[in-house]
């Protein structure tokens, strides 16, 4: 996608009141026009969020990010503290040491830090330790989310939590959160509040298709990065028009479209029936429940 594209993308949504624009990838850092794009969002005064697999940025442009007024927050995405199991699970060697070097690097500057982790089978064991990594390092928050088998994923289902593996996940954050202080616990995932419901109201529950969408290189618009269903493409129409009118993202935030055990679920109006990316992944049908949800 040129930069005269991705500037039009950007205009309109800010003529729809968007107040920030979260640069993710692939490895958006790479982009050509990585620095023209942020300061054009910068200029039109919407919020930057980064998302970065740390591993390309030097110190001097942690620091530069700083000259952006409305620069926000970097996510590092951070999925181990064991370096062989990070080197193997990101398919590339040499960068472990950077990212946690650019990690405590930018603790330093005017702009939120926070990590990114996906929780497989094989570091589940390592949130604890992932969270105290953060606390001790003065990151501003950490993001727990479970393996979707969308994209490169299907080809590891084996990774995927189990339902009950699921749950200890969830045990897990919920625990966490409790006893946290400094550094802020994060989930997007809404199952939380079968656990604890008043919890879930102050975590980050899914904004898929009703506060955001995701927009790819291609144009393509969904609801998140891990929706299989594409509501549009922005090369084709426009935001404004996709936003309002597609069938999909108004039926995600329709709670009459929900399965009929969600419908009466007491939790209903807190979780809003969990992922509706997993319903469709495992059942191709949005409406029905969660397939990691146990009740």
């Amino acid at each position: 996608m040129n930069l005269k594209i991705i500037k039009r993308i950007i205009r309109e949504a800010k003529e729809m009141d968007t107040f920030a624009i979260s640069i993710n990838g692939g490895e958006p850092t790479l982009h050509p026009n990585f620095w023209e794009i942020l300061k054009y969002i910068d200029k039109l005064g919407m919020e930057i969020v980064l998302t970065t697999n740390g591993s390309t940025i030097s110190e001097k442009e942690l620091k530069k990010f700083q000259n952006l007024k409305n620069f926000s927050c970097i996510r590092f995405s951070l999925d181990s503290l064991n370096k062989e199991f990070y080197e193997w699970f990101r398919g590339r060697k040499g960068f472990f040491e950077k990212v946690i070097k650019n990690i405590k690097t930018a603790t330093k500057f005017n702009y939120q830090v926070n990590i990114l982790t996906t929780i497989t089978r094989l570091n589940l064991n390592e949130i604890e330790k992932i969270f105290s990594f953060a606390e001790k390092n003065k990151v501003n928050a950490v993001n727990f989310f479970p393996m979707v088998p969308v994209g490169r994923g299907k080809l590891n289902e084996n990774l995927v939590l189990s339902k009950k593996e699921f749950r200890k996940f969830l045990i897990k954050i919920v625990e966490i959160k409790k006893n946290s202080s400094t550094t802020k616990l994060l989930t997007d995932h809404p199952l939380i509040a079968l656990l604890d419901i008043n919890l879930s109201r102050s975590l980050r529950i899914c904004p898929a298709g009703i506060i955001s969408i995701s927009i790819t290189p291609t144009g393509e618009v969904f609801p998140c990065p891990y929706f299989p269903i594409s509501c549009g493409n922005i090369l084709k129409e426009s935001l404004k028009k996709i936003w309002n009118n597609n069938t999909l993202l108004n039926k995600l935030r329709d709670d009459n479209f929900l399965s009929e055990k969600c419908k009466v679920c007491k939790f209903k109006d807190s979780c809003r029936g969990g992922c509706r990316a997993l319903a469709f992944i495992e059942f191709g049908d949005i409406n029905y429940e969660d397939p990691l949800c146990w009740l």
